[in-house]
């Protein structure tokens, strides 16, 4: 799927981690009696993902700008913001007012 092996790297290193509670939102035990994951948990699947995209796009915004978030050296969260998908202009509906997503 990946072709950057420092992506892959890390791509793996979030599922594994379960970060974005990945093991709670996305496990087996959602299947059906037809052992097919429900419609919630295929949601679930292309939410995570979302979440895992915008987590990338904030930390490539740090690496190009030469900063550590683990040193405490943090961009304000508007400018983190505009590096994430979607943006609040294309759907605001999509993003609560304190910065998190809906």
């Amino acid at each position: 799927y990946f072709t950057c092996d420092e992506c892959r790297i890390n791509f793996m290193r979030m599922y594994e981690e379960c970060r974005f509670e990945r093991c709670n939102r996305l496990s087996s035990s959602t299947r059906n009696e037809q052992n097919n994951y429900s419609i919630d948990e295929w949601k679930q699947l292309a939410l995570w993902l979302w979440e895992v995209h915008n987590d990338v796009n904030v930390r490539l915004l740090y690496e190009s700008r030469n900063l550590n978030v683990n040193e405490n050296q943090r961009l304000t969260a508007a400018a983190e913001e505009e590096v994430k998908w979607p943006s609040k202009s294309d759907c605001p509906e999509c993003w609560y007012e304190g910065g998190g997503w809906n």
